[in-house]
């Protein structure tokens, strides 16, 4: 290899560039921007894009890569702030062309200082009159060692970012904003002297709120964040894609597109040509039109609940569930974590009055649509009014906020963190702002939550009451917050103000009046959180005095969302968000579930207990593999099956009357258990222990029973029905099955549908209530159904009998279920299934045909929804939204490896 001077000359370059500090031109691939030096030792770029302007064809769009500049830009003052549906047209500071992103960086900073970057999201409203302000963090750099790079950014609002098709259209544009600004960020903060390996994102507010979206997205989405810092963040309810179609139809009427199809679409492609249409005119009317249009349709108003007409939407591309569902199921970003709220914060946003009890529940039921009468009673007596003898306006507003404030921040928050430490996350700590103004009187609570956000950047650069600034009583409080975000941004770690540096008291000049706290992290075994007090005094408090109020909107978690009732159903795979009131299936559904106060989460597996005889007086049973806090038991359940099950029915079953009356021993409020153990007891009332009596002419044991096999394990002559091998002790697996069936239905939004199918070949497009219109063989098919009766009752008059075959179909069984070895899903399917009284055989799908079927035609591909949809196996692409793959046969039955893939899973019996 010959030594060349060029290289050595790029060499050197190199090495030059990264010692010297940044200059304030930084050159981007696509444009150079000037930045402005500071006198206080920092530098800035503001007003710099990082995508394309999202106008014209580009609306309604995901972001696109920003368009290429000539010559130097200025980057010395923010760039238009984003538009907002309350706000007028022409509004000044903003507009459509708004997708710009601001540095700040210690002028000092060198290409290879790889400095600490913060990236924070503002708590503009989805749908909001007013943005926030542009962020100046100068002063949070200055009095803090000025050794890490803030950066901020706008993103789209209102319909700009959140209006959705269903299938036609992009969905949630303003979080795929957020997420192209990290993307930039990491690409090119190096050039700014950050580095891209440790960002911490925070926001406040809605901003917050966002951060936990970034948290919660796909498991396939890999974070631009190290850790996270969420202040007061807001759990409101997330659209589904239903009401995102529906909202964007009226969108269209409201703008006067609905229908504007001129020239007329030929009826062989109307649809496609209609929506073509709507879209067209959609993207031809000014952002004037729009604002104009829009600017008194919110619905944050006195008469309405407070939530945003804009909202994300539960597209299950990069939302799959709420965020309260995310965090239950264990599904974000295991990063550190630092999250919070403001005391009070509900009367802020408890915007209606109230002047009686009725009021306040009708308020709650119209802010969450889903919860049943008896959850709004329950509701009402969990907060009492004090007020309730008052008929004045707002007698009732202290109740409201207090709702508001448990269901939307405080145990939501408690929720979060409960998730993410469960899954062993290091560096988990919740805090509690409790700062009131000493000078000015208290602080009124939205005040408050500003107020909260403000201290990040101090007084120096923002406006605060005169206790916050110099020689105030509060004039520590901003410092506090500052000591300990900054530690976190540098090290993960509110206690420490570099990473390898161990715990101590900070004693530098701008900590001389304060002394942190340690900040203790939040665990099961320490659930202890830090309150911000007035005077920049914290104190340490265990969270345990609201573990109860918290496990009491844990348990109401799936019904708080206002999605439409019983619409979009969740891919396969993924969890669906719990239906409850008239979703919810009253007949046999729910599980036994495992779960430890608060919510549905898994708990030491306890074996179920039964006892059963066909001989007995009862059976009783005590459910308990899994333990279910707040499933709402009704009777009715369980009696479905059970009445499915019972003989006595018709003339081909045995005569035996055996009533089958269940009766719930576990105690339970609100018709709903409270988390012990559940107890079901069936009473046996047609116990003829004549018919098991020992008689001397009984020489064999009577066949096809396990008398012999009983006696020779256990030295007993069980002649009451087998003892325990009785078929009578399948009423427990039936009435224990009805509890599984009601918490996997709601929990996950799995159907299982089941039917005779000795005659029939796979079908799975049937509903539990077409096949009950079957009996009583409960064969889906009419003709062959009489062929069975005929036989069956040909038989019995021979004193003979036949057996035959059941196929079972589950729907939304989520995937990865199952272990690849000996644990496979269906070896333990299987375990269940053959320890059924007189049960011989096990298929799964294709079962022991597919071995007489040619490796190409059993094979199992992967295909589209397009595909899936023209396939010949039915129950291939079925109940499968065409987000997801499908497989083209499902001869594999939904499993592959021993694990769940998603699909329909399918067996015969």
């Amino acid at each position: 290899m010959q030594f060349r001077p060029s290289s050595c000359i790029a060499a050197m370059a190199l090495v030059v560039q990264t010692v010297l500090a940044v200059p304030s031109i930084v050159t981007l691939p696509y444009a150079k921007y000037n930045g402005l030096v500071l006198s206080n030792g920092v530098t800035q770029w503001l007003g710099m894009r990082y995508a394309a302007p999202p106008i014209r064809d580009r609306r309604f769009r995901p972001p696109e890569e920003p368009l290429s500049e000539t010559g130097i830009q200025e980057a010395k003052v923010h760039g238009d702030r984003c538009l907002v549906t309350g706000r007028p047209a022409r509004d000044p500071g903003h507009s459509e062309d708004c997708l710009f992103i601001n540095v700040q960086a210690p002028t000092h900073a060198k290409g290879n200082s790889r400095l600490p970057v913060f990236v924070y999201l503002r708590g503009d409203g989805y749908n909001n009159t007013l943005t926030d302000a542009n962020i100046n963090a100068t002063g949070l750099m200055v009095q803090n060692d000025n050794d890490f790079i803030v950066v901020t950014l706008n993103h789209r609002l209102g319909p700009y970012g959140f209006l959705t098709r269903g299938d036609g259209m992009a969905s949630n544009n303003g979080i795929r904003d957020q997420i192209k600004a990290l993307d930039w960020v990491t690409r090119f903060i190096r050039r700014f002297g950050g580095n891209p390996e440790q960002i911490v994102l925070g926001g406040s507010g809605i901003g917050a709120q966002n951060v936990l979206i970034h948290l919660t997205m796909q498991k396939e989405y890999n974070p631009h964040f190290k850790g996270i810092i969420a202040e007061s963040p807001s759990f409101p309810p997330l659209l589904d894609l239903e009401q995102a179609d529906k909202q964007y139809l009226e969108f269209a009427k409201q703008m006067g597109c609905s229908s504007n199809t001129k020239p007329k679409c030929p009826s062989s492609e109307y649809a496609d040509c209609r929506e073509e249409k709507i879209l067209d005119c959609l993207l031809a009317l000014s952002a004037d039109d729009i604002q104009e249009a829009g600017h008194n349709n919110t619905l944050s108003t006195l008469e309405a609940p407070p939530w945003d007409r804009w909202l994300p939407v539960v597209d299950y591309d990069l939302i799959i569930d709420t965020t309260t569902n995310n965090f239950k199921h264990g599904h974000f970003a295991q990063v550190p974590f630092i999250i919070g709220n403001v005391v009070d914060t509900g009367t802020a946003f408890a915007h209606r009055d109230g002047r009686s009890t009725d009021d306040v529940i009708d308020y709650m039921g119209d802010l969450y649509p889903r919860l049943l009468p008896e959850d709004l009673e329950e509701i009402n007596t969990m907060y009492p009014n004090a007020n309730d003898s008052c008929d004045t306006p707002s007698c009732a507003y202290g109740q409201i906020s207090n709702v508001v404030q448990d269901s939307r921040y405080v145990c939501p928050a408690l929720i979060a963190t409960q998730g993410m430490k469960k899954k062993g996350i290091e560096g988990s700590y919740l805090y509690l702002w409790d700062v009131d103004d000493k000078s000015d009187g208290p602080l009124d609570p939205d005040t408050r939550q500003n107020m909260e956000a403000a201290m990040l950047w101090g007084p120096v650069v923002v406006d605060v009451p005169d206790s916050f600034k110099q020689g105030g009583g509060n004039d520590a409080v901003p410092y506090v917050k500052q000591r300990y975000w900054t530690n976190f941004i540098r090290s993960l770690n509110p206690n420490r103000q570099h990473k390898f540096q161990d715990y101590k008291y900070s004693m530098t000049a701008a900590d001389k009046k304060i002394r942190l706290a340690l900040w203790p992290q939040w665990w099961t075994g320490g659930r202890k959180r830090l309150v911000f007090g007035n005077g920049g005094k914290n104190r340490k408090r265990d969270t345990g005095y609201i573990k109860w109020t918290c496990t009491f909107w844990d348990r109401l978690s799936s019904s708080l969302p206002p999605m439409s009732q019983c619409s979009s159903t969740a891919p396969s795979g993924t969890p669906a968000v719990r239906p409850s009131g008239g979703c919810a299936r009253e007949l046999a559904s729910g599980n036994d579930v495992a779960a430890e106060a608060p919510g549905l989460l898994p708990a030491t597996p306890r074996k179920k207990k039964q006892t059963a005889s066909a001989s007995c007086r009862d059976v009783f049973m005590t459910v308990g593999r899994v333990v279910v806090v707040y499933l709402k038991l009704r009777f009715e359940g369980c009696w479905y099956g059970l009445n499915r099950r019972r003989p006595g029915q018709s003339a081909i079953t045995t005569p035996r009357d055996e009533k089958d009356r269940v009766t719930i021993g576990s105690r339970c409020e609100f018709r709903r258990t409270l988390g012990s153990p559940i107890t079901l007891t069936v009473l046996n009332e047609d116990q003829r222990p004549k018919d098991y009596a020992v008689k001397t002419t009984d020489v064999y044991p009577r066949p096809s029973h396990a008398d012999w096999t009983y006696l020779e394990k256990y030295g007993i002559k069980a002649s009451s029905g087998g003892g325990r091998s009785s078929a009578r002790e399948t009423i427990a697996r039936v009435a224990a099955g009805a509890v599984a069936e009601k918490w996997l239905h709601e929990a996950y939004g799995v159907e299982i549908v089941a039917f005779v199918s000795s005659f029939l070949e796979l079908v799975d497009t049937l509903t539990r209530d077409k096949v009950d219109e079957f009996l009583p063989v409960r064969c889906p098919d009419a003709a062959i159904m009489k062929r069975m009766e005929d036989m069956i009752a040909e038989l019995r008059d021979q004193h003979d009998s036949i057996g035959g075959t059941v196929t079972c179909i589950i729907r939304g069984c989520p995937s990865s279920l199952g272990e690849p070895c000996f644990d496979k899903l269906e070896a333990l399917l299987a375990h269940a299934i053959m320890s059924i009284p007189a049960t011989k055989g096990f298929e799964i799908s294709s079962g022991f045909h597919g071995a007489e079927m040619r490796g190409s035609v059993h094979n199992d591909p992967f295909v589209s929804a397009a595909a899936a949809a023209k396939a010949t196996t039915p129950s291939a692409g079925v109940g499968i939204p065409p987000s997801l793959l499908h497989t083209k046969t499902n001869h594999s039955g939904g499993i592959q490896g021993g694990i769940s893939n998603g699909m329909p899973f399918s067996c015969c019996v």
